[in-house]
């Protein structure tokens, strides 16, 4: 948000400076031309089917429990799902995020 407030500050305080709007927009213009040319120098591609290095296998699952432990089997069943996820593929990476009652399920007997 920030670097638009400041492309129009610049616009702003090259157009008084000059006088002129014109001289205004190709100072924009050639500031976003060279902040491209910055990012394409010092970026870094993340999309795995663009950059090699990137993880591509790494599996990444969130389960979120809601439910009771007691009345419904379906904290059990997603608890269930989490540990076939984490038996059948171990590099996965496996989140459980329990809401509410569904704490409970963390309870030590």
């Amino acid at each position: 948000m920030w670097v638009c407030g400041a492309g129009a500050l610049s616009l702003g305080l090259a157009a008084s400076l000059t006088g002129v709007a014109d001289a205004a927009f190709w100072f924009v213009a050639i500031f976003m031309f060279l902040s491209g040319g910055v990012l394409f120098w010092l970026g870094e591609e993340t999309h795995p089917r663009l950059n090699p290095n990137v993880e591509k296998n790494r599996m990444k699952h969130l389960i979120l429990l809601n439910d009771p432990p007691y009345g419904t089997e379906r904290s059990f069943n997603g608890l269930r799902t989490a540990h076939a996820l984490a038996k059948n593929n171990p590099e996965a990476e496996i989140n459980v995020f329990l809401m509410a009652n569904a704490v409970l399920c963390a309870k030590a007997r």
